[in-house]
């Protein structure tokens, strides 16, 4: 097991300024980044792993279960954590990990202590990241495993949703009720998740003969309001059904749509990417069918994919299929 004398030594630098870097502090250290990367590459070649780690895998009675730190983005996305964490909790005791959840800002990962450190814990699932996050993790690889969530990196295991399938999936089920007249309800900002799945749903209905004209795709705030008023602009145009890339943007526009008058799924048919709690989408005056994202067997594939880095066996990257799950409002 490397140490980091082993480490300083292949670098060429002290074994104090290969501790700093490790640390994730040389930049408040003033170490240069043409030292930092030779420590940061001599630690990836010799398979340095942190000291928390070190102890557990040489085997050192005392050390416990292994520690995993859950990077999740403080922002509005914190509303889907439960779902994350109730499909890791059964996995966990299996792996022997406990699982500490460690809040985060999109965009700023570079600048996250606990990320930088790394001592703390054995292994990370990054989740929400930025490109701009991600595109830094790539140049800068930790020295501990890292699973992404939902996220694609090259050179890192990452779990991600079948967004091709879930676009895929929502256009068969509106064109096997009958349903010609598309339209796309999409957030303003879309991650590329979000744009994947509803590329996938444009090119199937296309596939099919039923195009959606750039008139019927409108983008707002992804919110209960912002489905409101992209239903409202939406309707000037007569679609037949609604495909949202979100559970919110689909409650606001099933609240249009009941204040107009119009049956669902009579008149306009409405399907959502099933991203909320499903009770919730059960519970609407009129039940949201969805293709929901499997967000509870993502996290059993995270907790299972650090657990084979961590013993160093081999571990590949895992797209997780979705179902459709038809209520009400097709």
């Amino acid at each position: 097991m490397a140490t980091i004398r082993d480490v300083a030594r292949k670098a060429g630098v002290s074994p104090s300024t290969a501790s700093i870097v490790l640390a994730g502090k040389a930049q408040q250290r003033h170490i240069s980044d043409k030292t930092r990367l030779k420590v940061e590459q001599a630690a990836r070649e010799l398979g340095y792993r942190p000291s928390a780690e070190a102890r557990f895998l040489r085997g050192q009675k005392g050390t416990g279960p292994l520690r995993l730190a859950l990077f999740w983005a403080d922002d509005r996305r914190i509303v889907f954590l439960t779902r994350f964490l109730q499909g890791a909790f059964p996995i966990l005791p299996q792996e022997d990990m406990t699982l500490e959840v460690q809040p985060y800002s999109p965009g700023h990962l570079a600048e996250n202590p606990e990320f930088l450190g790394g001592g703390r814990f054995h292994a990370a699932i990054l989740a929400n990241a930025a490109p701009g996050d991600l595109a830094w993790l790539e140049a800068h690889p930790p020295v501990f495993p890292v699973v992404i969530y939902n996220r694609r990196v090259k050179g890192f295991v990452c779990v991600c949703a079948d967004d091709g399938q879930i676009g895929k999936t929502a256009a068969d089920a509106l064109l096997q009720k009958g349903k010609h007249r598309p339209g796309v309800i999409t957030a303003r900002s879309r991650y590329a998740e979000i744009a994947r799945r509803d590329d996938s749903f444009a090119q199937h209905m296309a596939k099919a003969g039923y195009a959606v004209p750039p008139k019927r795709w409108v983008q707002e705030e992804n919110s209960i309001s912002g489905g409101e008023r992209a239903c409202e602009k939406l309707l000037l145009y007569r679609p037949d059904c609604l495909f949202c890339c979100s559970d919110a943007m689909a409650y606001g526009a099933l609240r249009v749509l009941h204040r107009r008058g119009l049956r669902v799924p009579g008149d306009v048919a409405v399907l959502s990417v099933g991203n909320g709690d499903p009770d919730y989408r059960g519970a609407c005056l009129v039940p949201l069918t969805a293709v929901p994202v499997p967000i509870e067997e993502m996290a059993k594939q995270c907790v299972k994919l650090a657990g084979r880095l961590l013993r160093r066996e081999k571990a590949e990257s895992v797209k997780v299929t979705a179902p459709l799950q038809e209520r009400d409002s097709l």
